[in-house]
């Protein structure tokens, strides 16, 4: 027991003050800060995607638009449209970059509209950045408060500067 209280004890505390501290100093503590965005225009190029988060073709697909934009095929950011699921184990998403036909084949087009929305950014480090999921549903509670409808569908957008903006589209 004397060991405990002299060694073991203060050993958790240290390591646990060290875990705080690292947590804050990079940014887990930031509250979110629901904003009203303007007018939403998003002319996309992409592809749909239905299936695991996880697999290779979602992977695929993000990364070969990411290196578009990076090539200035395609103008970023990279933006996810995610349409929801009801299986909390898939996705059914649109994931696009501003382009045009010239870009090649395969790509489809989708074209997002809205008068406006609620917007929420992360600058967090991104290994504290809360889930999108959680973000999006700050976003309607917040919508719920104001009693404003949202869209069923939410938009991610990705930037080179590893930012995050997440934003829920106000209900046509």
């Amino acid at each position: 027991m004397k060991f405990f209280l002299n060694k073991v004890l203060p050993m958790a505390g240290i390591l646990a003050f060290i875990g705080l501290f690292s947590y804050w100093y990079l940014g887990g503590f930031e509250p979110l800060n629901v904003e009203e965005s303007g007018a939403l225009d998003y002319p996309l190029m992409g592809k749909y995607y239905e299936g695991s988060p996880n697999a290779a073709d979602f992977r695929e697909i993000f990364e070969s638009l990411r290196d578009q934009i990076k090539s200035g095929q395609m103008q970023g950011p990279l933006v996810l449209v995610d349409y929801g699921s009801e299986d909390s184990e898939l996705i059914q998403v649109f994931v696009g970059a501003q382009g045009d036909s010239s870009v090649g084949a395969g790509w489809e087009r989708n074209h997002i509209r809205s008068s406006g929305g609620y917007e929420v950014s992360l600058g967090q480090q991104v290994m504290v950045k809360p889930r999108p999921e959680e973000v999006v549903q700050e976003i309607r509670n917040f919508a719920d408060q104001k009693g404003r409808k949202l869209a069923n569908y939410s938009l991610e957008l990705y930037f080179e500067n590893e930012e995050i903006k997440v934003q829920v589209p106000f209900q046509p």
